[in-house]
């Protein structure tokens, strides 16, 4: 079967620093957060396929990070019941797969053009709404809501940091801007996220310090209790 391009796609979305509240989040307390430059970019390319043929393949400027998925291969039993994708990336895929028909019908490579070097801005949180604004914008949507982003993005995050992310990187992922973030417990899925107005930032300059040791354990949300 020949393989007929059908769409190209290039997405972005900024990274992030927190400036007040950093983990203290997780927990409910408000938390500051600023989207920053350069942003996390993603290239995408869709091939009309056969549904049993239809899936998703990532590669990441990390050969560990990459990922190849098939459609088929996903469960999309009723909620809850659904073995999620350990890839974070592969979650989102199946969840839009799911919704989006068009999607069922495609074969899609995802390539990251861009990410942050340094650890500790976003990046998941980034790279998924990136992704999510790609795969929507492939399957015919114009353009998506900072809300829809956001859940995109989260959907991604919560996978990647073994489901507590706190959704503040997602936040500023989707919305951009500098941002008052604090969840909300009985509606996790909406939490608090109110876009600041400040003076102009132009020309303004963050210090982002990697305090990571190379001989020392690195650790992770899901382990902060």
């Amino acid at each position: 079967m020949s393989r007929t391009l059908t769409m190209r796609a290039l997405a972005r979305a900024p990274a992030k620093v927190i400036l007040f509240g950093e983990h203290y989040v997780v927990y409910g307390a408000p938390g500051l957060v600023a989207a920053i430059e350069p942003y996390n970019e993603i290239e995408m390319e869709a091939v009309k396929t056969q549904a049993v043929s239809a899936g998703f393949e990532y590669r990441s400027t990390i050969k560990e990070n990459n990922v190849e998925v098939g459609l088929a291969s996903l469960s999309f039993a009723p909620k809850g019941r659904a073995k999620i994708p350990a890839h974070p990336y592969a979650a989102l895929y199946r969840k839009l797969a799911g919704r989006l028909k068009p999607l069922q019908h495609l074969q899609i490579r995802a390539r990251v053009k861009y990410a942050w070097p340094l650890k500790g801005v976003g990046n998941s949180a980034s790279l998924g709404a990136a992704i999510g604004a790609g795969l929507r914008k492939i399957a015919g949507e114009k353009k998506s809501a900072p809300s829809v982003l956001f859940d995109d993005a989260q959907t991604a995050d919560n996978v990647a940091h073994g489901g507590r992310s706190s959704g503040i990187d997602a936040a500023a992922a989707s919305y951009g801007g500098v941002l008052e973030f604090s969840k909300d417990f009985k509606n996790p899925a909406r939490p608090k996220i109110l876009p600041l107005k400040l003076a102009s930032m132009h020309g303004v300059e963050f210090v982002l310090v990697n305090t990571y040791a190379a001989d020392k354990e690195r650790g992770d949300t899901s382990s902060l209790i």
